[in-house]
């Protein structure tokens, strides 16, 4: 909002200003719309539409990415992925996603939903750290941290399952840290 505020008129700036107005009046739509009809099921329908949209546009930004040659990119600096102009927005849009589709998985009692949102969360993970962004990466770690201390004290996980689980985590951020990949 203040760049739009502070910058004169432009059809940049017009744009903008519609992609905000667009945004919070279907923010502010989607919300009444849930309010009113109090409905779980239909919540449950739009989160897991939410994870798969995400899915396939994380799978368009990897083949995008295996197309251009581009994965060498990757390893050397910042790829740009699928329909977003800047890595942290794509970024954040595939953590959120990430949590979703982890909750929705441990909300599910059948095995085949189940797989395919293992399969989403295995997609959604290789696309955010294909994405070299340090904020996501260090967001990512932060989200299994607490999935691993929801499973140790929620789910009755064995201790040592835990502390491997904990030991993991700390490895990534680890490696994250102390490497070469921490500073790019």
């Amino acid at each position: 909002v203040p760049s739009v505020i502070n910058s004169g008129v432009s059809p940049e700036t017009a744009k903008a200003f519609l992609q905000l107005c667009a945004s919070i009046l279907t923010a502010a739509g989607v919300y009444d719309i849930l309010r009113r009809r109090n409905d779980t099921t239909l919540i449950r329908k739009l989160l897991i539409f939410f994870v798969a949209v995400a899915t396939v546009a994380s799978l368009y930004g990897l083949l995008q990415t295996v197309i251009s040659g581009s994965l060498i990119s990757v390893a050397v600096g910042r790829a740009y992925f699928s329909f977003f102009q800047d890595v942290n927005y794509y970024s954040g849009y595939l953590l959120m996603a990430l949590a979703v589709a982890i909750g929705l998985m441990l909300s599910t009692k059948q095995v085949v939903p189940r797989f395919l949102f293992l399969g989403s969360i295995g997609v959604l993970i290789v696309a955010i750290i294909a994405t070299v962004s340090r904020s996501a990466i260090a967001v990512f770690l932060l989200l299994m941290l607490a999935y691993v201390v929801y499973f140790v004290l929620q789910r009755g996980v064995q201790k040592w399952i835990g502390a491997l689980l904990i030991a993991g985590v700390v490895g990534i951020m680890s490696l994250v840290i102390l490497t070469d990949l921490g500073k790019r």
